[in-house]
């Protein structure tokens, strides 16, 4: 299990919600368009995919100085899911945390993703 577990975090316009596995549905249409696809590679997951993923992401990284915090993005106005953003953290010697995120493709461009990266960093 993780040492440092996702918390619900606020911003102005977003609440980054720790994802679970049964956000897959949603997510998996969401993340259904090709595009999102063009610099990154890959293709869009199926529901069942992107479940079996959250399950994993979930359950935490194997190594005990590494935690790995997975929210989705949920715009507060419209309410509705724009999609994620992470922190792999690790607390070994040299303690460090990598944050990555994906934002549809219909909600990129209005800075959603600098916004939820930034709710991350207090």
């Amino acid at each position: 299990m993780n040492a440092i577990a996702a918390q619900p975090i606020s911003s102005r316009r977003l609440t980054l919600v720790p994802l679970s596995p049964g956000h897959a549905g949603e997510m998996a249409a969401l993340l259904a368009d090709p595009d999102l696809y063009t610099f990154t590679g890959g293709s869009p997951p199926t529901r069942q995919e992107l479940r079996a993923r959250y399950e994993r992401w979930t359950a935490g990284s194997p190594d005990p100085e590494v935690s790995w915090c997975n929210w989705v993005i949920q715009l507060r106005s419209p309410q509705c899911l724009t999609g994620t953003v992470q922190a792999t953290i690790s607390t070994g010697d040299e303690p460090a945390a990598e944050v990555a995120w994906m934002v549809v493709t219909s909600w990129q461009g209005q800075g959603i993703a600098t916004e939820a990266a930034r709710a991350l960093i207090p």
